[in-house]
Parts: C-alpha cells; structure tokens; sequence
C-alpha cells in the first residue's frame, strides 16, 4: 500500500499523484502549483482539461485546501476561495491554496455498502471482505503466510495480533514491531513460546467490531487452549466482544489493548465527522514529510473514500448537520462512536465492564500515551483538540475534550466501564514522540507485552 517517496521535500500534490485511486473518486483541474488563486480563471481557459480530468457537471467536486496557517481542509466546489463554514459565531474563512480538487461520484444509497467494502478492500487486501481470504495469517520465521485451515488451532496456544482502524496486520508486524530490535525480538521469542502465532485482518469501515469479533470466533472454531490477543486501536474493540461475547467461556485469554476506544473515541462521533476526515487528511501530511508513507498513504485514501460515500448520499458538505449524521452508515466507526447513546458500546460496558480482569480467564492490560507535539508542523492540531487550543480561539472543529493520541481519547483507552479501567501496562504519559500510528516501533510497548503475557 506504501507509495514511493515523491521525488521532492515540498512535494504534497506529487504525493498525491502517487496514491492508489479510490473508487469513485478521480482527480480534477490539473493547475501548476505556482498559478496563483487569481490566475486560475483565467488559466483554465487557456489550458482547457483533458476529458480524463475534466468538470463532469453530475459529480461533485470536493477542494482540498491548504490556509495560509498551513491546515489542509476539504471543500465543497471547484474554487479557489474560501467560504463560511456555515457555522453559529465564525466567519467566513480566510482564502488558501487549491491544492488538489477532486470528482466524487454520487452514490445511490443501495450502493453504500458496496463502496465501504471496495475501500476496505483496499485498506486491508486480506480481510474477509475478500471473499477469496478468511482473515488469518500465521507468522512464521518473521513472515506472514496463509493460514487457510484455521481448524487447526484447535487445543493449541496461539497469539493473535488484531490491527485498528484504516490498517492491516502488515502495520504492527511488517511495519511495527519488525523495524525495531526489542519488537523483532519480541516476535521470535513468541514464535517460540506459543505454538502458533496468527493476525487477524478484518474490515474496519463496512463491519462493525461487533461483526468482525463474531467472524473471528467462526473461525477458531473448535476451541485454542488460550489465546493471547496483541491489539491496536479498535482491534481492541474487536478483542472484547471476541473474549466476552462470543469466545467458548472455558478458553484461557488474555489481552493487551494499545491505544484502544475501550469507551469509544470521539474522532467517530457523529458531530464531528467532517473534522475528522480534516483531522485525517492533515495527519496523514504531517506522516508524508517524515517518509512514513506506509501510515499516511491509508489515512489519506481513508478521508477521500469515505468524502465519496458519506458525501455522496448527502450533498458533502452542503447540508453539514446531515453529513455530520452520516456516520451511522459506516458501521465500522458507529461502533466506536464515543457517545453516551452508542447502543453497542453501551451492552458492551454495561454487561462485562464489572467482571474481574485482573484474574480468571479472562485478563486485560492497556498501553496508553496523550500526544502534545513541540515540532511547529503539528499545529494544526490545536483547532482539533481542547488541550492544544490557544486561548480564545475555540473552533467548531473542536474534535477532542481532553488528552488524545490523535485518533483516540486518553482515559478512553482503559475504561472498560464507567469509573472502571483496567491494568496499565505501560503510560508513555504526556509525550511528543509517541502518537496512534507509532506506538509499535516504541521499545515500551514490546517490553509491555513481553511483560503482560510473560514472553522470556
């Protein structure tokens, strides 16, 4: 999934270009980045666009938007200037940069499920959603190969590694523990320790975690002897309801949940998802410029594929309450949602949340980190998130009441009911190094599961 480094330091629109296509979506008005704002009328009349990028009247065109502050934003309609967002007590934005512009097709509400599944496809290529895949990989001698008769981990003792959102198992092993001595290190002793070890890949976006917990029991069906579980982010969602919904009481399994949304995250709330997907977009830049293209190159794809199938059932933008609703038609965030209404969540934490996880069958541990970054780059985050506002500049972008890892709220990632939370194997505390996507090259977070599971 990783694009090649684009030829340039300063090179947002060539990092663009390098992107896999996401269905429905095609990039429109190939302007030179040194035509200004003011010159583009008349450029385009000079410089008519071919018919593979050109204006088609019946789709709607998104801008992505780079403000003189640097913050990139998606807006509706192919302009060059900026226009109020529409919301009580702000003004109309400041004009900013046309960096990329962008068709969406519009999309019959039939066909939401269908575009979800297509992107998650393309998000995690070994997931079910494949319906050539059942999700299931081992890890062997470091690399991850079919493991299509999951039968055959029946009575055996397994780690199973389960990804998070917009990602894949690749994104812990290949790309995480694997690129760091201690998380190398790590795997070669459980290949040791356990007689098999497994990652789940599971579509994030068309499924809930609910569903993708209930086709991991399908699958190991009969019975491990114990399951060790390594997750990250809403894995660990899929995690609980695997180990308190649907997995055989008698199995011995233990969890470690690596900035997970045990209490939901607010990045999925439905008011907040057109800034999320702004959140998303300026993340997955700030990743580019550090050459982590294996982390950003999802998070950008994930942004303009769900503009697509949000934006095209409801106008995008245009009717910002309705957009902002939309969330409900993507399971796999609704199940996260950090509302106090989340039907799912809600069964979730009130039906288990009071068992004893620290003994008996069933035990649970939490790595936890609150990102406030000093790099300059990053700013954009203070429109995004309570703690890194600057007096008197409260936004309607606002995302995040407290601490967050950039994705997901601090004391969300070990609460498993309300005033309830579990063992913390590791804090990283208050930190400009450790952030959602990084937390598997940190030599805490290999020592914490050695910790946890008791890996020699």
């Amino acid at each position: 999934m990783a694009a090649a480094p684009p030829p340039a330091a300063d090179s947002l629109v060539s990092w663009l270009d390098t992107l896999p296509p996401v269905a429905g979506v095609r990039p429109v008005d190939r302007i030179p980045r040194n035509v200004t704002p003011l010159q583009r009328p008349a450029y385009r009349r000079q410089h008519p666009p071919d018919a593979q990028h050109a204006y088609v009247p019946q789709q709607q065109v998104m801008s992505l938007v780079r403000e003189p502050g640097g913050v990139l934003r998606w807006r509706t309609g192919a302009t060059s200037t900026m226009v109020s967002r529409n919301r009580a007590g702000r003004a109309a934005l400041p004009l900013g940069e046309v960096v990329k512009q962008y068709a969406f097709e519009r999309l019959d509400p039939s066909s939401v499920h269908g575009a979800l599944t297509s992107l998650d496809c393309e998000l995690t290529p070994q997931a079910t959603c494949n319906t050539a895949k059942n999700g299931l990989r081992r890890l062997r001698h470091g690399s991850l190969e079919p493991f299509d008769d999951s039968s055959k981990a029946a009575g055996k003792k397994v780690l199973l590694i389960i990804h998070g959102t917009f990602s894949n198992s690749e994104a812990l092993v290949t790309n995480g523990l694997q690129k760091i001595p201690s998380g190398a290190k790590l795997l070669a002793d459980a290949e040791k320790k356990y007689d098999l070890v497994l990652a789940y890949d599971h579509a994030t976006l068309s499924a809930s975690p609910m569903l993708n917990a209930f086709d991991l029991a399908a699958l190991l069906r009969p019975s491990p002897a114990s399951v060790d579980i390594i997750s990250h982010s809403r894995g660990g969602l899929v995690a609980r309801w695997f180990c308190e919904g649907y997995a055989d009481p008698s199995l011995k399994r233990r969890v470690i949940f690596v900035g997970s949304p045990l209490a939901g995250t607010s990045l999925a709330a439905p008011p907040r998802l057109k800034s999320a997907l702004d959140l998303l977009t300026n993340i997955a830049n700030m990743l580019r410029m550090a050459s982590d293209f294996a982390a950003a190159n999802p998070l950008f794809l994930t942004a303009s594929g769900l503009l697509r199938v949000v934006g095209g059932i409801t106008g995008l933008a245009a009717r910002t309450p309705v957009f902002d609703a939309a969330i409900a038609m993507v399971p796999g965030l609704d199940g996260q949602s950090r509302v106090g209404n989340n039907p799912s969540l809600v069964r979730l934490r009130s039906n288990t949340g009071t068992a004893d996880f620290a003994s008996g069958h069933v035990r649970y541990f939490a790595v936890k980190s609150n990102f406030e970054p000093k790099a300059i780059g990053w700013n954009f985050l203070r429109l995004f998130s309570k703690p890194l506002h600057q007096l008197g500049d409260w936004g309607a972008d606002l995302i995040f009441d407290g601490q967050n890892d950039l994705v997901v709220d601090t004391e969300s990632m070990c609460e498993v009911a309300d005033k309830r939370v579990i063992a913390i194997a590791h804090d990283f505390g208050t930190t400009d190094r450790v952030h959602h996507v990084n937390y598997f090259v940190q030599p805490e977070t290999a020592q914490a599961v050695r910790k946890s599971f008791g890996i020699s």
